[in-house]
């Protein structure tokens, strides 16, 4: 009985096929030997010479070119092997057996090329990006050998085993076609690969459920915007990119087809395609947008000191949620704003309180106050905003203190920030509160 070999295309044998150099009722063949040779009784014995121990034939194909040293091995296929040499001629006493040889082969299978797709993401509302995928095949232990990603130029070149290059045994064909084209790319960068995937311009991001709803910051989201605040958003998921592998429905990919030493059309590689994600990215979460007076004219008499302030000072919130004043820092120079009564104020100094807040120079406490500086979002269908008055009351020194020219500006800093937790309505009911801070106050 003649031993056979399996492995991948590609692969080629470690040693030549070799026999034993005796055989006998004990001793029908060991592991390494491929020759057995079983049935014989009593004190019965073949001997092989050295060259004798070589004689394995096969068909097609020749062992040399099985040998791992081959530049160039055989393709796919089964190919016969046997041993020449178990013959009466040879070996006497095979007079007193009937003689039957099992050969066997050598088989070759289609080596794994593996490609997966490269994750991707995109802003909701916009058109789907270029995808890529990288090109591996798989080594003898299991393991995948990178080779290449087809976002690169001359990505067709990438080498396989046996002198094969991605672009000789990975084709295209368009819907129908007789034949299959190479791969190639396209002016933008993309290649003729057809992906496939459900997700269009308008689909929705897609979000992992979680029980607390958290939201977790967005590297991608920042880099898109170009900003941090508000680009936060839930875990996601997304929309599976795989390539088309059925010409029924599409442009597909296939593997090319070759004529192996048998004459018969084979495929030395076989095709997995380990699909990509592309997540949707939500718009953004909360968006800061509001607007106070630049400049503010005020009046003060100097008989008893008061200003006239204006009627509409105040904040308007234009953003899709609401917002804090969190911060009122007053400058040091022009006015020096004190916490003093109208009666008490010196040359120079001024009595200000806003919204229930008395200014001072530097920054001011709002500890207490915080519900007061709170402004709801723009639900106007205009855009016009959600104003929030702040009310003045301010004084200087009353009498012939401050010289009729004098004129100061005073400059007044506001922080602002979101309130709350500003969260898309959507299909799902929201929690009133997440990580301690309101739902869409």
């Amino acid at each position: 009985m003649v031993k056979g070999w399996r492995g991948l295309y590609g692969e080629g044998m470690k040693e030549m096929p070799r026999a034993n150099s005796s055989y006998s009722a004990l001793n029908p063949g060991n592991l390494m030997s491929w020759l057995i040779i079983d049935g014989l009784v009593g004190t019965d014995t073949i001997d092989l010479d050295e060259q004798q121990r070589n004689q394995f034939a096969t068909e097609y194909i020749t062992l040399s070119e099985m040998q791992e040293s081959s530049p160039v091995k055989p393709s796919v296929g089964n190919y016969p092997i046997t041993y020449e040499e178990i013959k009466e001629s040879n070996f006497p006493v095979l007079k007193n057996y009937l003689v039957s040889v099992m050969d066997n082969t050598i088989k070759i299978e289609p080596r794994e090329i593996v490609i997966e797709v490269n994750d991707s993401d995109k802003m909701t509302g916009d058109e789907n990006p270029i995808f890529h995928s990288q090109f591996n095949y798989r080594k003898v232990d299991g393991e995948l050998q990178f080779v290449g990603d087809d976002a690169i130029d001359g990505y067709g070149d990438m080498t396989l085993v046996n002198g094969d290059s991605v672009l000789s045994s990975v084709l295209v064909r368009m819907q129908g076609a007789a034949d299959a084209d190479n791969l190639s790319k396209t002016a933008d960068g993309a290649s003729n690969i057809p992906y496939k995937t459900d997700c269009t311009k308008d689909s929705p991001p897609t979000y992992l459920e979680t029980a607390d709803m958290t939201l977790h910051e967005c590297a991608w989201c920042e880099n898109y915007f170009g900003f941090k605040r508000g680009t936060e958003h839930w875990s996601l998921t997304g929309y599976p990119v795989d390539i088309n592998r059925s010409n029924e429905v599409g442009n597909s990919i296939e593997v090319a087809k070759v004529i192996n030493a048998a004459g018969e059309e084979v495929e030395n590689y076989t095709i997995s395609v380990v699909p990509g994600m592309l997540r949707v990215h939500p718009k953004l979460r909360f968006q800061l947008k509001a607007t106070v007076p630049m400049y503010v004219c005020m009046y003060g008499y100097r008989g008893d000191g008061e200003v006239v302030e204006p009627e509409n000072y105040g904040i308007t919130n234009y953003s899709n949620g609401a917002i804090k004043v969190t911060d009122v820092t007053v400058s040091e120079d022009g006015w020096r704003i004190v916490d003093k009564a109208p009666k008490e104020l010196l040359k120079g100094e001024m009595s200000m309180n806003m919204n229930g807040l008395q200014l001072v120079n530097g920054q001011n406490d709002l500890t207490g106050i915080q519900h007061k500086w709170i402004i709801g979002k723009d639900n106007s269908d205009d855009d016009s905003g959600q104003f929030k008055l702040l009310p003045l009351k301010c004084y200087i020194a009353g009498g012939n203190v401050n010289a009729a020219d004098h004129s100061f500006v005073t400059k007044v800093k506001y922080t602002i920030e979101e309130y709350g937790i500003t969260l898309p309505e959507g299909e799902n009911e929201l929690p009133p509160q997440i990580s301690g801070q309101p739902v869409n106050p």
